[in-house]
């Protein structure tokens, strides 16, 4: 729609394409380049999800806070020798990393995200559950910090990221990197329009972080060469 909407086809569009377009862009700003996407992120999307303490949510850190989902990471970890160093890339607040690395005190984690905000809010948990096996830097893929060079991690997370970025094959890519030859990669992703009906459902209908709908079929497409790949439901 972007692309349309930057060509003379535009004005030869029906009035219901021009009003979809001029929809889609009041939904994702930051695709048009009206408003920087962390910005946009700390306004709309924060201060829904944010806010509470991932290890305050229940009696069990691990099944409470993320749910099944959460169990891929688990069995992973499980077989990893004591003093193994893991990421988790756009880690946010840590509602995945936190309960992760109360469960595995034996383990390192490091987190990864590119808004401020999400790191400060991790690092400040770990602190009030004195959590020492916790760190969290503000990086990218496209900008990692230097305490995560190439090949240093034996386990690398990407949980709900996917479908924020214009490119998830790329990100896949780069945070293979990150990960020794040995080591492996756990990816998690709402499946389907879940963004938008969840939040219809809420009333929070004006705003939008998934760019992609992502199905069994783009996953299937998007791993396609990659070596001992499973996916689980």
């Amino acid at each position: 729609f972007k692309a349309l909407s930057e060509t003379n086809e535009m004005w030869h569009a029906g009035p219901w394409a021009k009003e979809l377009i001029k929809e889609c862009r009041r939904l994702y700003p930051y695709v048009w380049g009206d408003i920087d996407y962390e910005q946009y992120y700390n306004e709309t999307y924060y201060p829904f999800v944010d806010t509470i303490d991932p290890l305050c949510r229940g009696t069990d850190p691990v099944t409470v806070s993320v749910g099944n989902r959460i169990n891929l990471c688990i069995d992973e970890i499980s077989k990893l020798q004591t003093g193994s160093k893991i990421i988790d890339y756009g880690c946010a607040h840590g509602s995945v990393l936190l309960p992760l690395a109360k469960h595995f005190p034996q383990h390192q984690f490091v987190g990864v995200d590119f808004v401020k905000t999400n790191v400060d809010k991790l690092i400040y948990w770990a602190a009030e559950n004195k959590l020492e096996n916790v760190v969290a830097y503000t990086g990218s893929v496209d900008n990692w910090p230097e305490e995560c060079p190439p090949e240093s991690f034996d386990y690398a997370i990407c949980a709900e990221v996917l479908e924020h970025v214009s490119e998830p094959w790329t990100v896949i890519g780069k945070v293979e990197t990150r990960v020794k030859k040995t080591g492996r990669v756990s990816i998690t992703v709402p499946h389907g329009p879940w963004e938008a009906l969840g939040l219809y459902k809420l009333s929070h209908y004006s705003s939008r972080n998934h760019v992609w709908h992502i199905t069994k079929d783009m996953l299937r497409e998007m791993f396609a060469d990659k070596n001992d790949c499973r996916m689980a439901y």
